[in-house]
């Protein structure tokens, strides 16, 4: 669910009374049976939902199957984004970054101008943000980090 917060700020007399709204958005995203991890992002002022869909590799291998072969605990498969439309409470999919790029992590998400740092407009640059499903296990991690290009939907791992 998603909601939206409004704080309204009244005056009653000598006091400030703060009377914030909530509004729901979004009763419920999607009904997925695959990984997902979600990002909040502004985008030329706008607000986008970032969805990465994983592959799960730990609920269909095991850690004697993955060992000593670099096979991760999850892969990057896609990328979809939406941008929110406030008037409507509706998200509109997004299928291009046009000059910008993006930059998704554990810590903070952020879009900027591709051209004006050297960087390939169009693209979703991600890093890993499942360290701690590494712990205790022999599997090797931080493998998944890459480049997504939103114009052919393919995945350059670095």
């Amino acid at each position: 669910m998603l909601v939206v917060c409004d704080i309204d700020i009244t005056t009653d007399d000598a006091q400030h009374r703060t009377t914030p709204k909530a509004t729901v958005v979004m009763e419920s995203w999607l009904e997925l049976n695959l990984y997902l991890q979600i990002y909040l992002v502004e985008w030329m002022g706008e607000l986008l939902i970032v969805l990465k869909f994983v592959q799960d590799f730990g609920k269909t291998t095991t850690e004697e199957e993955r060992e000593g072969k670099q096979i991760p605990l999850y892969k990057t498969e896609k990328f979809k984004l939406y941008k929110l439309d406030f008037a409507n409470k509706k998200w509109e999919e997004v299928n291009s970054l046009g000059e910008y790029c993006m930059f998704l992590g554990y810590n903070t998400s952020v879009s900027i101008l591709a051209n004006a740092h050297s960087l390939k407009k169009n693209c979703i640059y991600f890093t890993y943000n499942f360290t701690h499903g590494y712990r205790g296990s022999r599997t090797p991690g931080g493998l998944d980090m890459g480049v997504f290009d939103m114009e052919d939907k393919s995945i350059s791992l670095r």
